[in-house]
């Protein structure tokens, strides 16, 4: 997953993503949202090839399947088509995130990014993935993640922090 993010392969990308995110907008939003993450709205995302350093979790078997996360190292360029915004972004704060600006529309970003894994019923017990940000159990009024995966998840993460 974190390959195909790197290398903008969208459709690699909704393939591995878990399916209740993506039962949201469906196959061709998400694909929408996902161009517009990498590449619209004036910011250009470029993803530097550096080692993840991952580490995994221990899996946690959950009522009806299993979660696990993974931490990495993230190194990001974002590139702004307006350089206020992208001063204004230099000057945000983002949990877990080093932002230094390089040009005057250039922002590197680095830290520790998460990902969580979730083996159950909606993936058809295989693997599937969703960045994990603190993630709320519901989007546009849709239940994404049930309650026990959002504390389980929680948990897990925590673990990564000590």
């Amino acid at each position: 997953m974190i390959a195909h993010t790197r290398q903008t392969k969208i459709d690699e990308i909704i393939e591995m993503t878990y399916p209740r995110l993506i039962s949201i907008y469906g196959k061709e939003g998400t694909k929408g949202l996902l161009s517009l993450s990498f590449g619209g709205l004036g910011i250009k995302t470029i993803y530097k090839e550096n080692p993840i350093n991952l580490k995994i979790s221990t899996i946690t078997k959950l009522k009806d399947g299993y979660i696990c996360m993974g931490e990495y190292d993230q190194n990001m360029i974002l590139e702004f088509t307006d350089e206020r915004v992208a001063t204004g972004y230099a000057q945000a704060k983002i949990d877990g995130y080093k932002l230094e600006k390089m040009a005057s529309n250039k922002v590197r970003m680095s830290g520790k990014s998460y990902l969580l894994a979730i083996n159950d019923l909606f993936t058809k017990k295989t693997w599937k993935y969703l960045a994990y940000i603190g993630e709320p159990s519901a989007t546009g009024g849709k239940e994404i993640l049930s309650k026990e995966i959002v504390l389980e998840s929680a948990k897990l993460k925590s673990v990564f922090n000590k």
